[in-house]
């Protein structure tokens, strides 16, 4: 066990990770678990979600990608990083958010440059995107990996409400459950009589704490963001709930309480949904009737032209990734296998040179090819192929893609 604390609640932390060692943090220390997973959800770009346990519990995946399943937060190299957090935060000089300056101030900022922030051109995308949210209360962002999809969540969620107070995020995964979500009971340490003793309390989800602030605030938008949707059990996660997605002026009595519950008609549900996932098979057709469904096609609409937008603006001479990617997307679409399209965001980096593309091809991008095409090794080799020609053969945009098909089609009329 690492860290120092009070004396019940260092019992307490390290009963939690005694008994429920997959779901909590060998760290004692609250003070400890508050500034890694300030720390962790900094550097991942996560928000937070007032609790820390469940901040990092998302927070050990992403630390798992990037430093191996064996890692620890007292590994010299990552305790050097949240110690000097820790201090900055001590000293009151946070390094600068990716997105607001001050995320308690309310955002005036047109919804047409928010679209040419996230190089999306016009915002005729997030402007449908606000409609139907507004009109269904729940949507889903569906499409493949690397198109943007929570990014593009958080940012719209964040521009359509006063403050990040108002938003809340969590993220579904297979070990996720009704009692995580809505409400369930939690490890928690009794004190009487001079002793302490482990017992359970009934402690509300992040569905109901949303439900409440949205509750006490009917004037201002509230929204919950649910990323990776699909990859857990929605139809158990939700329980009696999922009524309430069709329902929001009726109310339910839930599971493990007899106190009415409902949903208010200001709290907003935004899901996000990878459809390379093959759990997407899972997802029943009572979801796809409570949300409605926003594709992210990189083949089509505003996605398609989001990497070449970063391209031009941010990196110079590399706009032969852009062709390289649109017309690796055509051959895809071409095998019917566009739900494997390669996102933009794969090659949106700062600083992007023939040296990093290179790594990001190798050590990223092929590998998910790879995978998607099992079985297939010809194929992958004709994307190597395209590769090493840099692309060289793809035409420099996507428009000019449908001007040479409608020509080979007149040809071969004729």
């Amino acid at each position: 066990m690492r860290g120092k604390g009070s004396r019940v609640g260092t019992q307490y932390s390290a009963l939690l990770h005694l008994v429920f060692p997959d779901t909590f943090e060998p760290i004692v220390s609250r003070h400890d678990k508050q500034r890694i997973a300030g720390w962790g959800c900094q550097k991942f770009g996560l928000m937070r979600t007032g609790d820390d346990d469940r901040d990092l519990a998302v927070l050990r995946k992403k630390m798992e990608a990037e430093y191996g399943a064996d890692f620890h937060y007292w590994n010299d190299e990552i305790r050097d990083r949240w110690e000097a957090h820790k201090r900055s935060d001590e000293t009151g000089h946070r390094a600068s958010s990716p997105e607001v300056e001050n995320k308690n101030e309310p955002i005036d900022l047109p919804l047409s440059q928010l679209a040419s922030d996230l190089f999306l051109g016009d915002d005729s995308f997030l402007r449908n995107t606000e409609t139907l949210l507004r009109e269904k209360k729940q949507v889903v962002l569906c499409g493949p990996p690397g198109t943007g999809k929570t990014f593009i969540a958080r940012r719209l969620a964040r521009h359509l409400t006063a403050t990040e107070s108002h938003v809340t995020l969590v993220q579904f995964h297979p070990s996720y459950a009704y009692e995580d979500f809505v409400q369930g009971y939690r490890p928690a340490l009794r004190s009487a009589s001079g002793t302490t003793r482990l017992d359970f309390e009934l402690t509300r989800g992040p569905l109901m704490d949303a439900a409440d602030r949205a509750f006490g605030d009917p004037e201002t938008d509230h929204f919950l963001i649910i990323d990776e949707i699909n990859r857990g059990n929605v139809a158990k996660v939700f329980g009696e709930s999922y009524f309430l997605l069709e329902y929001r002026n009726e109310e339910i009595r839930l599971q493990y309480s007899d106190e009415p519950f409902s949903l208010p008609p200001n709290l907003h549900i935004i899901g996000t949904m990878n459809t390379a996932d093959r759990s997407i098979a899972l997802v029943d057709l009572a979801l796809r009737r409570r949300f409605y469904f926003v594709p992210f096609d990189p083949t089509r609409g505003p996605i398609r032209g989001v990497l070449r937008r970063f391209l031009e603006k941010k990196v110079v001479g590399m706009a032969w990734v852009a062709d390289f990617v649109d017309r690796a997307n055509m051959v895809l679409a071409d095998k019917r296998a566009d739900d494997a399209a390669i996102g933009p965001s794969y090659f949106m980096r700062d600083g992007l040179d023939d040296a990093m593309a290179e790594r990001i091809w190798i050590h990223s991008v092929r590998p998910y090819l790879e995978e998607r095409l099992f079985g297939e090794p010809d194929a992958l080799k004709s994307f190597d192929d395209l590769w090493k020609r840099r692309g060289a053969d793809a035409p420099r945009h996507t428009t000019e893609v449908a001007i040479a098909d409608d020509q080979d089609g007149e040809a071969a009329e004729g």
